[in-house]
């Protein structure tokens, strides 16, 4: 087990930082494709861009709760996703109207709402098994 849960932990990072990688050099091709207007197409590109950056910490959490629902464990995953969700919308609130960040605001209000749980299952996963040692 300890040998599947690494190698899919090589394999998160090598797909995480590929996906990250091709995901960022085609965006601008990507919304010229999908013919975004013009009026939207600056904050439409900042949006995806800074989601994009994020993949790896959608990743992260992923794999970790999928490692913690595999060892039965399918409660402290939930209880992550419910923290997230609700600090993406106090973080939305706080980015859009009190920074009046826009577009860009609500897109590293999600990014940091889906990286506070993934470190957070992160350290408990930690504690709870050793899987790469």
């Amino acid at each position: 087990m300890r040998k599947t849960v690494g190698c899919a932990a090589i394999l998160s990072v090598i797909v995480s930082v590929v996906a990250t990688a091709v995901s960022m050099l085609g965006m601008r091709s990507l919304l010229t494709i999908m013919n975004t207007p013009a009026d939207i197409f600056d904050d439409a590109y900042a949006y995806i861009m800074i989601i994009c950056g994020g993949i790896f910490a959608q990743v992260l959490y992923n794999y970790l709760a999928s490692v913690l629902r595999a060892l039965g464990n399918s409660r402290t995953p939930l209880y992550f996703l419910i923290l997230a969700a609700l600090l993406n919308i106090v973080l939305d609130l706080v980015f859009i109207i009190q920074f009046h960040a826009g577009a860009a605001g609500a897109a590293y209000a999600t990014v940091i709402s889906q990286a506070s749980p993934a470190s957070s299952v992160f350290c408990i996963s930690g504690r709870r098994f050793r899987c790469c040692t």
